[in-house]
């Protein structure tokens, strides 16, 4: 176990190259972006609030920028993502969970992310002040992501009656890292079980985080189309996302999306405890939602035509 977690020390250190010595400017939790304009492929240069309220109260007009991120936003995908759930995250919140606690988790968990470009970054002029990062797994990587077990007939959530030893064992020497990563890799590496036959490739929705005052105005949305039409192209005839939080669950049923199971939070116990208790959002489990793309593509272009 040892040598478990040097790895994924040493991994984690490689992987920075990514960020390619750019650092991160943060001013009062206000990233800012230190790329060049134009060194991203620009998905939108000026997309506008739905409700058409400005997101500059002095000038009282504005718009975003949306670009597809890569490698080279390692650093500030990673920070501006740890910052916003250290903030309002639904279990971080539970845990009391601080940035340090998590860093390396939420590296790691971009990692895959990052090397594939399927990822989105709202940007108010130089400032981030949203993220929608995705992944892609064809049909042949799916038997060693979730360990053989696919497509059940009568899938069911398999759960422990309790998590100490796999939470002490974690790949993080910090145990609220390793209370969240072990909560979602039994999430993930169960998948497999619910999965549909007729699949062909898997998208997989990794998280969407928006700076708080940037929310309610149709970007989380927008985020969800423009993933759609690359998994359409990409041959994805089904994609998924892990819910924590009650929000994001309601956002993902309006796009056509089901739960195939709840992991219930009272449910993963460390020490005969439930870990995550009294969610401010109150949440009652992780949900993985699973929706098909072509229903997801219909329900958004009937939305747009309102």
């Amino acid at each position: 176990m040892i040598l478990k977690k040097l790895l994924y020390k040493t991994f984690y250190r490689n992987f920075q190259q990514f960020a390619l010595n750019e650092k991160t400017s943060i001013q009062n939790g206000i990233f800012y972006d230190n790329r060049k304009l134009g060194e991203r492929k620009v998905i939108n240069s000026v997309w506008i609030p739905k409700n058409g309220k400005a997101w500059n109260p002095k000038s009282g007009k504005g718009f975003l920028r949306i670009e597809r991120i890569d490698e080279k936003d390692f650093e500030l995908i990673g920070n501006f993502y740890n910052y916003q759930f250290v903030q309002s995250g639904n279990i971080w919140k539970a845990i009391n969970a601080k940035y340090e606690d998590t860093k390396e988790l939420i590296f790691d968990a971009i990692k895959i992310p990052m090397q594939q470009p399927l990822s989105y970054a709202a940007f108010d002029k130089n400032q981030l002040v949203g993220i929608h990062l995705n992944r892609l797994h064809i049909k042949s990587q799916f038997s060693e992501l979730f360990e053989g077990k696919l497509y059940y007939k009568n899938a069911k959530l398999y759960i422990k009656e309790d998590y100490a030893e796999d939470i002490a064992n974690g790949p993080y020497n910090n145990q609220n890292a390793n209370r969240i990563s072990v909560l979602l890799n039994e999430c993930l590496k169960q998948t497999g079980k619910f999965l549909p036959e007729d699949i062909k490739n898997l998208g997989y929705m990794k998280v969407t985080v928006i700076d708080p005052k940037y929310m309610g105005n149709g970007l989380f949305q927008y985020f969800f189309t423009e993933s759609f039409k690359t998994f359409k192209e990409k041959d994805c005839n089904y994609f998924i996302a892990f819910c924590l939080a009650n929000a994001s669950a309601k956002m993902c049923e309006k796009m056509g999306m089901w739960s195939a199971f709840c992991f219930q939070y009272s449910e993963f116990k460390e020490n005969g405890i439930p870990v995550f208790q009294n969610l401010c959002d109150g949440a009652i489990g992780v949900h993985l939602m699973m929706g098909k793309t072509d229903v997801a593509i219909k329900i958004l272009e009937e939305i747009e035509k309102k």
